[in-house]
């Protein structure tokens, strides 16, 4: 009978403040089984003396099992302090059908405030399993906010502790978990430790700390957070009580550039390599956000003027600490950009702004410009042909301006120049080419003269039949390359080696070799090079996705970002078109 001394007491809390008593309950479960207990809630807000009473309960169809209460205090928005009640009741239904549930008194001088009543449902059906969800034996788990008055994208620490008075039931503890809230972001700051406390009561141990940024502004209702206790070889599931939080709204926004930024900031922006920048080729940029405040969640700034530059998905980095004021520490993105326009090009951020919760005002943000001088691209030799790179090298060599010793003195009038000229002289031109053709000449005959000849010829032999014709140096190498037919399976393979292996020096390299050998294969076949073979013989589809291939390539190859993942990913898409194009 002691349990239904909770009837007759009231909870009296000498709160001297000054207004009135804000009051509202809640249930979670309406359609329950008999001994199902059942958890009812309570939250009482006012800044002036008040009384709480129970809700009276029918003895013969309901049972009162326990209750819990939490207070806390907060400023509101007027700048007073208010005190809030939360209280939790545990009722267990003894009888089918539908059990009318009375509501929560305050009285406030001559004044009685009351919460809503409500109806539960109770099957006919007994629960199997009749031990408490929100209490294990003698285990049960507390939630508690660390701030309960903020503004929206201020954090605040959603701490859960678990109470026991057998301190070795509190090893028992597995699997906490907080519900998803919509309008909250959530981020676990800990999980169950060892760390054991004792107080007047019992023992208790911080299982789970989670960090909480609202979104918006309003009152918010965060559910019981969950765990599940293992005790005898039977698991059961325990619930906290619910908190709820109030969130200020933000002052009006009075700079450009702020979107979800609360606390205290430092924007920068520079180049990580100081390299010759050249059109087309890749360069990397890094944005840097350091400073304490909901750093995670914060909402980076993007570039202007994209015209003149191509970006690709920055990579994203935290070095971050929980603090009572937020996430302390910094947050880099570093982007991987291609300019696209020769000459001077700006690299600058949009506006950027942030709320600092202590001067309660606006701060705006601006990182200097960065000027970019962007030179033409480079040609190189890899695409010209021997004969064309000996022309360039002999051009190169020539140009240069060559130190002879003075053999003669001749005047203006004769074609030779001067010693002291900076030209070259044109009768060095002159014999260099000579050299050069007579040179190609006797090459060329000694070539001939080594070639087979038919038995007509001055290799003639007997044994020859005249049907039968010796094929040249050429004429064979020829006929071994038609027999030598392209393996893509094989160069494939070997790509897909590379990529498991995170070989990105390596891979990018037998890329580079499988197009040079695919060339090759439809030079000799069809006597087209592989551009214009894919832009005959495909659609567009297939030719925009191997141009894309072919873009991606360049950004690996040259990004600092070396990620299997993404080789991997760049390794399939190859496959699934390269094979299509020698089928």
């Amino acid at each position: 009978m002691k349990q239904w001394y909770f009837y007759i007491l009231f909870f009296i809390f000498s709160l001297k403040l000054s207004a009135q008593v804000e009051m509202k309950s809640f249930i979670e479960e309406r359609n329950i089984k008999i001994g199902q207990e059942v958890p009812i809630y309570a939250v009482c807000t006012s800044n002036q003396d008040f009384q709480i009473k129970l809700p009276p309960f029918d003895p013969n169809k309901l049972e009162l099992v326990d209750f819990q209460t939490n207070k806390s205090t907060f400023i509101n928005d007027n700048g007073t302090l208010d005190v809030r009640l939360e209280i939790l009741v545990l009722v267990r239904p003894k009888v089918p059908g539908s059990i009318k549930l009375g509501s929560f008194l305050a009285s406030q001088g001559s004044k009685i405030y009351k919460t809503d009543a409500f109806d539960i449902s109770v099957r006919n059906e007994r629960v199997a399993d009749n031990r408490n969800p929100y209490r294990n034996n003698d285990i049960h788990i507390k939630s508690n906010l660390s701030r309960n008055n903020i503004y929206p994208d201020q954090g605040s620490f959603l701490v859960v502790t678990a109470h026991s008075r057998n301190v070795n039931s509190l090893n028992n503890i597995q699997e906490v978990q907080v519900p998803k809230m919509q309008g909250i972001a959530t981020h676990q700051v800990s999980g169950i430790n060892n760390e054991v406390h004792e107080s007047d009561e019992d023992y208790y141990t911080k299982i789970a700390v989670y960090y909480v940024f609202p979104q918006h502004s309003g009152n918010f209702h965060i559910p019981p957070v969950t765990a599940k206790v293992a005790q005898g070889g039977n698991v059961s599931k325990v619930k906290s009580n619910p908190v709820d939080l109030h969130v200020k709204p933000l002052p009006e926004v009075t700079v450009p550039g702020f979107s979800n930024a609360v606390g205290q900031y430092k924007l920068e922006m520079g180049l990580k390599s100081q390299k010759d920048i050249e059109l087309d080729k890749p360069i990397n940029v890094v944005v840097k956000l350091s400073g304490v405040g909901n750093l995670r969640d914060v909402k980076l700034p993007s570039f202007t003027n994209e015209t003149d530059f191509q970006t690709y998905k920055p990579k994203i980095s935290y070095h971050l600490k929980p603090t009572k004021n937020g996430y302390k520490g910094e947050v880099l993105a570093e982007y991987v950009i291609v300019p696209k326009k020769q000459g001077n090009i700006s690299l600058s951020l949009q506006d950027f702004s942030y709320f600092d919760p202590v001067s309660k005002d606006y701060v705006a943000l601006k990182t200097q410009d960065i000027s970019l001088l962007v030179q033409p691209k480079s040609e190189g030799d890899s695409g010209k042909t021997a004969v064309e790179k000996v022309v360039n090298n002999t051009a190169d060599v020539l140009n240069k301006k060559i130190n002879l010793p003075v053999i003669a003195q001749i005047d203006a009038q004769n074609n030779l120049a001067s010693p002291q000229s900076d030209s070259v002289p044109i009768w060095l031109l002159i014999l260099a080419f000579i050299f050069i053709a007579v040179f190609i000449y006797f090459v060329s005959k000694t070539v001939n003269s080594n070639k087979a000849k038919t038995p007509q010829g001055r290799h003639y032999s007997p044994h020859f039949k005249h049907e039968e014709t010796v094929e040249t140096v050429s004429e064979t190498e020829e006929k071994i390359k038609e027999e030598q037919a392209f393996d893509m399976k094989i160069n494939l393979d070997y790509l897909g080696k590379l990529a498991h292996e995170a070989q990105y020096d390596e891979f990018f390299v037998a890329y580079e070799e499988l197009n040079q050998e695919l060339e090759k294969h439809l030079q000799q076949k069809y006597s087209k090079n592989l551009s214009n073979y894919i832009e005959e013989n495909f659609d567009y589809i297939f030719n925009q996705n191997f141009k894309n291939i072919k873009n991606k390539y360049q950004i690996l190859k040259f990004s600092p970002f070396k990620e299997e993942d993404t080789l991997l990913d760049f390794y399939q898409e190859i496959i699934l078109l390269y094979p299509k194009i020698v089928e």
